[in-house]
């Protein structure tokens, strides 16, 4: 009986247990459902709160929580191509960190396949040639680098980009990775997406890992870059990446416009009509009457005649005080200057005696 009762009891709590666990599992399925849902329909938005346990978080939370989990489910040809992509990537950002020219805005990196084909119209694209043409099955990736963003959205014009907080360090799975938030704005279409991006702490070298010194900055870049490009429209990428292929100018600013985008027409700058200087009065020219006066004596005394006459001779034989100022310097250091002046003095000194004399017979009379 003892054996019956503890048997019963056991099957009791098991159903129990079963009983709880199920409810659990309903309620975490309710709140998994609810949450897709928001999502297919728009309403989860960054302000918008999830509740998760005792927890309160946002939905930037719930993206970098799904990325994070993410990390554990990378397998086969995906994360392979994602790998090569993302170390061309990194070597770009590293570059344009360094200063170094991007010179490919386009990626056309060729990898070897058992699916693929031996000749590809991207073959010829590539500056040296495709290692593979001819000779092995392979396929070529084509990826947008990170200067390839940026010129891509200048074409399409009107869209902001922005990481509204700086690089943080999360942990997952005992490893450390940058976190950043990217957002763009599309004031085309009112749109704007957010989405965060990881970057490994450490990276490997050889057969031990280091520091990944731009670990922040890369993961900043590669955030901007992929909300950037989310959000300009897939019908345009596409006519973009067929000129690249076709061999022609990629990220044409024409082929944005002729889909209705494009940047916005530059306004016409005012031009404002310019000032005229005024021509400052040259000192030379313009002297001080203390200065002339000095001058006018210092020649009279070389000349030996009176140096109120020879002030008021100046006064007429001069167009200005300026030009009498420069002649009289000439004439103390140059004799042809001085025998000039001294015969002009003398020729105006010759009429002004006889107007004298007439003015004393008048007086006289």
């Amino acid at each position: 009986m003892d054996m019956d009762a503890e048997r019963t009891a056991t099957i009791v709590v098991s159903i129990v247990c079963l009983i709880i666990i199920g409810l659990a599992a309903e309620d975490r399925l309710s709140d998994w459902k609810e949450t897709n849902m928001q999502k297919k329909n728009g309403t989860l938005t960054v302000e918008k709160a999830v509740v998760e346990g005792a927890k309160v978080t946002t939905e930037k939370d719930v993206l970098l929580k799904e990325l994070l989990e993410s990390l554990d489910l990378e397998t086969g040809e995906q994360e392979g191509r994602f790998r090569i992509m993302d170390a061309e990537l990194t070597n770009e950002i590293v570059g344009t960190l360094r200063g170094h020219f991007a010179e490919n805005l386009i990626y056309n990196i060729p990898r070897r396949t058992s699916s693929g084909k031996k000749e590809w119209r991207e073959c010829d694209l590539m500056k040296n040639g495709c290692p593979y043409k001819g000779k092995q099955p392979h396929i070529h990736i084509l990826g947008v680098g990170y200067q390839g963003m940026l010129t891509a959205i200048r074409a399409y014009g009107r869209m902001e980009l922005e990481v509204p907080e700086p690089p943080e360090m999360v942990e997952h799975g005992g490893k450390l990775y940058w976190s950043a938030y990217g957002v763009a704005r599309d004031r085309h279409t009112g749109n704007e997406i957010g989405r965060w991006y990881l970057e490994a702490v450490m990276r490997k070298a050889g057969n031990t890992f280091i520091e990944n010194e731009f670990g922040a900055s890369i993961c900043q870049s590669k955030a901007l870059r992929n909300v950037g490009l989310a959000l300009i429209p897939a019908r345009l990428m596409e006519s973009w990446i067929e000129d690249y292929k076709a061999g022609k100018l990629a990220f044409s600013v024409s082929r944005a416009k002729e889909q209705g985008y494009g940047p916005e027409p530059e306004k016409a700058k005012e031009r404002k009509p310019r000032k005229q200087k005024e021509k400052a009065e040259s000192t030379a020219t313009t002297p001080g009457q203390r200065d002339l006066e000095a001058v006018t004596k210092d020649l009279a005394e070389k000349m030996g005649v009176d140096a109120k006459e020879l002030d008021s001779f100046s006064a007429g034989y001069f167009e200005t005080p300026g030009k009498a100022m420069l002649s009289f310097n000439r004439a103390l250091t140059n004799v042809a200057a001085m025998t000039t002046i001294t015969e002009g003095f003398s020729e105006w000194k010759s009429k002004q005696e006889p107007a004298e004399e007439g003015e004393q017979q008048e007086i006289e009379m």
